[in-house]
């Protein structure tokens, strides 16, 4: 059980933990449906240290708690064939060394009429190419829409939601199965917004996820380490994306009328800047014709309505 400071209670209190005491209790992430009791809303600014053994927590007013490794991190729900859930549409790119910073500029559209459970956007780092597509049929990668236990996984992201509240942003770690999901305190934003999302390998080891909103020059950011992790997966991001993920999309009104555009995609790994060559992937069913459009190796689109 975690061991929690009172900074964890306050922020409970004021900003909700997105967590479930049941492992029926499934929430949508940008890595697919998850445990509940499994993913932390903590405050932006914390420092995640991952280890063998679970996940210590460092928070910005210096308090710190530890969390045992979730006894329910290997459940993932993987019968999304009659669901509309996951990477509908994404763009990726192989680099042939580990990526050590990913930048991207992106717009806040209109609102969606009809506001699906949860409508996700971001660019992203992973150690592996396996994606939550939507049906069994849509993962090349992993039929059955669920990684091996056997390859540890992760994902660093800056993300753009959309819910009934409206548009928001948070910075997420994903790490499975051993480790929780973390993601930085939500951020209500306005549409029209522009957004900066960074990903960045401290010399330390350590990354920082963070996403700006430039209408509130406003940051929510988490830093996570690694420390005794035997795969050392988090100095080895390979892959890297830009996504449209939804959960519950019925119609074309569950997405925004106006495109979203990735720009300034900016990379560099440890043997310096490169300029991604992007592959896009579309799944099998669309409402909307939605679609990645590549125009550089700095720019991509999504387009919803056309």
């Amino acid at each position: 059980q975690p061991r929690t400071m009172g900074v964890v209670r306050l922020f409970v209190a004021v900003c909700g933990f997105w967590v479930s005491s049941s492992v029926s209790s499934w929430v949508t992430t940008p890595f697919g449906k998850l445990p509940g009791s499994c993913v932390h809303e903590i405050p932006t600014g914390t420092h995640v240290r991952h280890t063998t053994i679970g996940d210590y927590l460092q928070f910005p007013n210096g308090s710190s708690t530890f969390h045992d490794i979730c006894p329910h991190a290997h459940d993932h729900e993987a019968d999304v064939t009659k669901r509309y859930d996951g990477w509908t549409s994404y763009t990726s790119f192989n680099s042939t060394d580990p990526i050590t910073e990913f930048t991207s500029v992106f717009n806040v559209p209109d609102r969606p009429k009809t506001a699906p459970r949860t409508l996700y956007l971001f660019p992203g780092l992973q150690n592996w190419n396996w994606v939550p597509a939507p049906g069994k049929k849509d993962n090349p990668q992993m039929p059955g829409n669920l990684p091996p236990k056997s390859h540890p996984f992760n994902i660093l992201q800056p993300v753009l939601g959309a819910d009934a509240a409206g548009w928001n942003i948070a910075s997420w770690i994903v790490s499975y199965p051993t480790g929780r999901t973390f993601y930085s305190q939500t951020l209500k934003i306005p549409a029209q917004d522009t957004l900066i999302g960074t990903m960045t390998q401290l010399p330390d080891g350590s990354w920082i996820v963070d996403t700006y909103s430039t209408k509130l020059n406003n940051h929510t950011t988490i830093r996570v380490t690694p420390h005794d992790e035997p795969d050392n997966r988090l100095n080895k991001q390979m892959w890297a994306y830009t996504s449209l993920e939804c959960y519950d999309c019925t119609s074309c009104d569950s997405y925004p009328t106006k495109p979203i555009t990735f720009s300034k995609l900016l990379m560099t790994t440890i043997k310096g800047p490169v300029r991604p060559k992007w592959t896009e992937f579309q799944g099998k069913t669309h409402f909307c014709k939605e679609h990645f459009e590549i125009v550089s190796p700095e720019e991509t689109v999504v387009h919803f309505q056309a």
